[in-house]
């Protein structure tokens, strides 16, 4: 099997390589990004690419399946930049995948997606992914929601896996992590591994795993209260925003007909 990675030196990336290259149905790992890294892996070799501007067909012809990782979270502040990338550079890799024959896709969404519940009962992936109105991340990964969903309706061939982590990271990118979400004041010594997202990929390429996966089971089942002390402990991050505006797209932004 030949397995695309994009996004593949970030930090799940990294890690997904590494796995996929002892993965015994695995013959050739392909790690797409931007910036090649020096770590050399068995089994895999490095294309930098581009997802916003680089031609992406022949990186992913003869794919048998593709793994998109590939998400900007900074600059922040920079809306426009932050949606050539994750909107715009994405429509262009779904475009590759489907004519590239692949018929595995597997995305890495977020819990992020998912729209604010307005008590503490737990839910299933049924439930609606129209994200957080106040949160740009959240209005993103709803909208490449959208977009697989009309994807998948023209490439029904492909199958589609949409994994919905929480935070996930390795030991080696807990500063980093740190900067990006928590600030100094948190002790790093609280930064722990929550899921094992290498696991729920491997699922995906055994034909197991498909539709859409929240692999979160440090919080399965808790109440908002137990999730705010889970996120003390184990740094999973804040709360969504119970925002009635979230069921609405972004001013400026209309999901994919």
């Amino acid at each position: 099997m030949r397995v695309v990675v994009v996004g593949a030196t970030g930090n799940v990336g990294l890690a997904v390589v590494r796995a996929l290259s002892g993965h015994d149905g695995v013959s050739e790992v392909v790690g797409v990004a931007r910036r090649r890294p020096s770590e050399q892996v068995p089994h895999a070799w490095w294309v930098n690419a581009d997802i916003v501007d680089d031609e992406l067909e022949p990186i992913l012809d003869g794919a048998d399946a593709v793994i998109d990782l590939a998400w900007a979270i900074q600059p922040a502040r920079d809306l426009d930049r932050m949606r050539a990338v994750n909107i715009d550079g994405r429509a262009r890799l779904l475009h590759a995948v489907g004519s590239s024959g692949t018929s595995v896709l597997a995305y890495a969404s977020s819990v992020g997606a998912y729209s604010p519940r307005h008590n503490d009962d737990p839910v299933d992936e049924s439930w609606p992914t129209h994200g957080v109105a106040t949160s740009s991340y959240g209005r993103q990964k709803a909208y490449v929601e959208r977009m697989l969903d009309d994807f998948e309706a023209r490439h029904p061939a492909v199958r589609v896996v949409r994994l919905r982590p929480g935070l996930i990271f390795q030991a080696e990118a807990a500063a980093s992590q740190r900067r990006n979400f928590a600030g100094p004041l948190l002790p790093r010594a609280l930064l722990r591994p929550t899921v094992d997202g290498r696991e729920a990929l491997r699922e995906v390429l055994r034909g197991i795993a498909t539709g859409a996966s929240s692999p979160t089971p440090p919080l399965a089942g808790q109440s908002a209260t137990e999730v705010v002390r889970t996120a003390v402990r184990t740094w999973m991050g804040r709360r969504m925003s119970d925002d009635p505006r979230a069921q609405e797209p972004a001013r400026g932004e209309t999901h994919p007909r």
